[in-house]
């Protein structure tokens, strides 16, 4: 059984990708599986900070909260995690949390702590626990034909180095890379601009944690393999490559 489609539809990012949805500082976005055997899987990657903007654009983008089976959380800070306790409630179940670590105040949540790598569902995977002394994950989405698509939240222990964590792990070149890079400078943005071409990353899409400075950086350096990601859009990965839906 291997993933034949992954949607990724950004909830919640710094940047909205029209006037049809709100832009608040944080990440958040949902994962739609499609596998071979016909089977279907919901999840989000982080939740944000913002209740009003995760669940105004949850809408327009027409998720169905209720479908949701489960939550990865790339690390602890509020940005990322803050509304976590809000979105199981509209969830409305108990649904497995996979963070890197576990987290005083949360024991009625079902927290799966993931030091080593976890399987969320065939095919899907967190990275495991990187960096120190702030401990984050990034998670593998390994579609069929392309690769892993690689969801990141702030890249702490740096983006090129989480690339390099999920090519080791999964045996095969990382074909997308998207979310917060970190990075604030110009310099920065051509250095994680030329180690990402160096791995041959075919699409880069850095988001919220990384300033408009670095993002023109990294455009400048990667050319066709920039891609533009805010609230609001959703990209397709199939056997067809990439596809931009909205």
């Amino acid at each position: 059984m291997s993933i034949i489609e992954a949607t990724i539809s950004t909830i919640v990012d710094n940047e909205a990708i029209s006037r049809d949805f709100r832009a608040s500082w944080g990440l958040s976005f949902h994962v739609h599986l499609k596998y071979s055997d016909g089977s279907k899987h919901e999840i989000l990657f982080d939740v944000s900070g913002d209740y009003g903007v995760w669940h105004y654009n949850a809408s327009k983008l027409g998720i169905k909260p209720s479908r949701i089976e489960s939550i990865v959380i790339s690390h602890w800070h509020a940005d990322h995690a803050g509304i976590l306790p809000s979105v199981l409630n509209l969830i409305g179940r108990s649904i497995p949390v996979y963070a890197p670590t576990r987290i005083y105040g949360m024991k009625e949540v079902k927290l799966i702590a993931c030091k080593e790598p976890c399987e969320v569902y065939p095919g899907v995977r967190t990275s495991g626990v990187m960096g120190w002394p702030l401990k984050e994950q990034a998670l593998a989405i390994n579609v069929s034909g392309l690769g892993p698509i690689v969801l990141v939240g702030c890249s702490h222990p740096g983006v090129v180095e989480i690339a390099k964590r999920i090519m080791e792990l999964e045996k095969a070149k990382v074909y997308a890379i998207m979310g917060g890079f970190h990075i604030s400078t110009s310099k920065d943005g051509r250095r994680v601009g030329e180690g990402l071409v160096s791995l041959d990353v075919k699409y880069i899409a850095p988001m919220h944690c990384t300033s408009i400075e670095a993002k023109n950086s990294i455009k400048e350096v990667v050319g066709a393999r920039y891609l533009t990601n805010a609230a609001g859009r959703i990209i397709r990965f199939s056997s067809r490559g990439l596809e931009i839906i909205a």
